[in-house]
């Protein structure tokens, strides 16, 4: 009976699940935080665009599990494979959604938020 409430390892459910989510969350935190600069980037310097957006549409087009073999060959068999497979998961949408949203801003209305005095049209 200990074998079902505790596992084969020995260890809770819960236990297992916090782990879980302190990855997803990791993956999901370091996506984040290159895939938002990589798009805001992206989106106002065209020659960065230009560079980055094919490897960006690459790595979209791949399906993450295809680097598993590679990432565990890379970083072994621990935390640090589950997270950048998960980071690889979560960095190409987040970079285009933030691409896609910094062109979808019209062109006057970031102009007249650049300037301070002009938040209303003249009259």
């Amino acid at each position: 009976m200990d074998r079902v409430v505790r596992g084969e390892e020995h260890y809770f459910l819960w236990e297992h699940l916090v782990v879980s989510l302190r990855r997803i969350g990791l993956g999901l935190v370091l996506g984040a935080a290159v895939g938002v600069p990589l798009g805001l980037l992206m989106g106002t310097v065209r020659w960065v665009g230009d560079l980055a957006g094919p490897y960006v549409d690459f790595l979209r087009s791949l399906p993450p599990l295809a680097y598993i073999g590679f990432l565990v060959a890379w970083f072994g068999i621990y935390d640090a494979s589950k997270v950048w497979l998960l980071v690889l998961a979560a960095f190409p949408p987040i970079t285009l959604a933030t691409l896609n949203g910094v062109r979808g801003v019209r062109q006057d209305q970031a102009r007249r938020r650049a300037q301070p005095g002009r938040l209303r049209p003249a009259a």
